[in-house]
């Protein structure tokens, strides 16, 4: 073991340590098993930096960029999608379903667009004919 770990810093110093986003990801997985609750990685979406999250909001389009240290919304930095979602509606919400992104697979491009198109009709009473 004490080589397994000797070899571990070695590869660290050389090629760096483990990225901010897969810092956190272990945090919460390790955070999970203190709990006992049970870990499914599969289930968890995992978002890359540079990807970007639009959602139109009470007549507003939000642009959210993903990056190494979390979310970017305009000039302000967030840690969690859904810190994100309570700061554009002033409600709490889970980030992920505000936005559409489910286990597994986000919702984007043309479905992303024509829900949200559904819910600004739904908002000001119109039907789709």
């Amino acid at each position: 073991m004490l080589r397994r770990g000797i070899a571990y810093r070695l590869q660290e110093r050389g090629q760096g340590g483990l990225s901010p986003a897969t810092a956190r990801q272990l945090d919460r997985l390790a955070t999970r098993i203190l709990r006992g609750d049970a870990v499914d990685s599969n289930r968890d979406v995992r978002l890359k930096p540079g990807t970007r999250l639009v959602r139109y909001w009470n007549g507003t389009t939000y642009s959210v960029l993903v990056t190494e240290e979390g979310f970017l919304l305009g000039d302000r930095n967030f840690t969690s999608l859904s810190h994100v979602a309570e700061a554009i509606t002033g409600a709490h919400w889970s980030g992920p379903r505000f936005f559409g992104v489910r286990s597994g697979r986000p919702t984007t491009g043309a479905a992303a667009e024509s829900a949200n198109r559904r819910e600004a009709a739904a908002r000001s009473g119109a039907t789709n004919a």
